[in-house]
């Protein structure tokens, strides 16, 4: 995710990545280090996405009103 609208194939690549730290986090035991770890890694995804969504959608919203 970078300049600029964000394409499907970044929102694509986001899920997969969430999806994958959800499936290592799952394969860990439950508190252990490990399903912290991906826990964390699959909470900072999901916000870095819902971030990058909602400052997509404000340029857009923005856009309009001009």
């Amino acid at each position: 995710m970078g300049v600029g609208m964000i394409t499907e194939e970044e929102i694509y690549n986001s899920k997969n990545r969430i999806q994958n730290a959800c499936v290592a986090r799952d394969n860990c035991k439950r508190d252990s280090w490990g399903w912290l770890y991906w826990d964390n890694v699959r909470g900072t995804l999901v916000r870095q996405l819902r971030r990058e969504i909602n400052k997509n959608f404000k340029e857009v919203v923005n856009n309009l009103s001009e």
